[in-house]
């Protein structure tokens, strides 16, 4: 939202090792609005483990007026098994609140259900952009150009 900014991160709140992606919104002064500390990711359900997720990035998108969170991890969806990491997004409205798709696998590594195939990052975090038609805006892991 426009003088707004939502930070993401991953955290360990629920349980003892279920890691899962959170976020904040914070208004144009630092301080906090909206919802505390809300829970983006669900990988594996709440109180499952091993599944968790890691190193999240956000974009937002001033034309629809929603943010874009990335992350990898791995998590039980569609066949997935532990040790099977992936690549994953959830859309979210101007309040923080999940738009479309839960937890919406990005990436295919290999078969479904065979671990020895995985989505590496490099440097270790998803980068993600977004480009409004006629803008040219670019954002990414600590760039704006």
């Amino acid at each position: 939202m426009a003088g707004e900014y939502l930070v993401v991160w991953t955290g360990d709140d629920l349980f003892d090792f279920e890691i899962e992606v959170y976020g904040q919104r914070l208004d144009a002064d630092g301080a906090e609005t909206g919802a505390n500390d809300f829970r983006i990711s669900d990988t594996g359900g709440t109180g499952v483990n091993p599944f968790a997720a890691f190193n999240p990035a956000v974009a937002y998108n001033p034309v629809d007026d929603e943010y874009l969170v990335v992350w990898y991890g791995n998590d039980d969806l569609g066949g997935l098994m532990d040790d099977e990491f992936e690549v994953f997004a959830q859309r979210l409205d101007a309040d923080g609140l999940e738009i479309g798709d839960n937890d919406l696998r990005i990436s295919d590594m290999g078969d479904t259900g065979d671990p020895a195939f995985d989505a590496f990052l490099s440097p270790g975090t998803p980068a993600i952009a977004h480009d409004p038609p006629g803008n040219g805006t670019i954002r990414g892991p600590g760039r704006c150009h």
